[in-house]
């Protein structure tokens, strides 16, 4: 799986602390682009980090000046979890 990213959703995903081994790889080998960044790796990988983010924003972990692009991030990855992020 691929996803683009722009640069500061890259920013809050590497802001990001206590990430899933495979997780913490996705980011770890972004690659970089002019516009932010490439993701590619596993369905799987990609699953866990909608579920930590999700988890670190329902536990008040993420900055609110991150949520915004997390979220975008998310919905990247997996169009209909839009609905309950509140987007």
């Amino acid at each position: 799986m691929r996803v683009t990213i722009d640069k500061r959703e890259f920013r809050a995903l590497n802001d990001l602390r206590g990430l899933p081994p495979d997780t913490h790889m996705l980011i770890m080998c972004a690659r970089s682009t002019p516009s932010g960044a490439k993701l590619e790796g596993s369905e799987q990988a990609f699953d866990e980090l909608v579920s930590f983010i999700s988890g670190e924003i329902a536990d008040g972990m993420v900055p609110e000046s991150e949520i915004a692009s997390l979220c975008s991030v998310c919905v990247r990855i997996d169009p209909g979890c839009a609905d309950w992020l509140g987007m």
